[in-house]
């Protein structure tokens, strides 16, 4: 073994959601086209009024939104959600106002996350469900401590010839 180390890393929580970003990530993952997952958002704004603004191209908030932030958790308690909005609301969250509040970055609407209205799945389509719970993992995302890990990398030399591994 020529070399042992250890390495402490941290990847933190993704930006929210702007139109774009969930176009893409809802094509990914169910085949939606951008004007699908546009059509469908629009519903979940308009009729249902469980998400904010859809057409916007910002992917954070302004400093208004961060005291509705424990309102629009409660509103997933009722969601698939249901088991980390309750740990939040008991336990408390964790929010990176210096990363996810750029008031500079938002022009007319901030980024698209739940807003406090009480999600009601049953009354949501398929699709509608599918991209609202892209919405609300990124949301909720947003809430949690940046992921801790560490990395172990080896290198043996064996007869003149170098092995590395690394392992996370």
């Amino acid at each position: 073994v020529t070399s042992l180390t250890k390495e402490d890393k941290e990847d933190k929580p993704p930006l929210l959601y702007d139109l774009t970003e969930l176009q893409r990530d809802a094509n990914l993952s169910y085949g939606f086209s951008a004007k699908e997952t546009l059509d469908t958002l629009q519903r979940l704004y308009e009729v249902h009024k469980i998400v904010t603004y859809p057409r916007t191209d910002s992917r954070y908030l302004t400093s208004d939104i961060v005291p509705t932030l424990k309102d629009r958790v409660r509103a997933l308690s009722n969601s698939d959600f249901s088991p980390v909005a309750k740990a939040f609301l008991e336990n408390g969250y964790s929010f990176d106002t210096d990363r996810y509040v750029q008031e500079a970055l938002v022009s007319d609407h901030h980024a698209i996350i739940p807003t406090e209205e009480m999600v009601k799945p049953e009354k949501l389509s398929n699709d509608e469900l599918r991209l609202f719970k892209l919405i609300a993992l990124r949301f909720l995302e947003a809430l949690c401590e940046p992921y801790k890990y560490t990395t172990t990398t080896c290198v043996i030399d064996c007869d003149g010839k170098l092995f590395k591994t690394r392992v996370t």
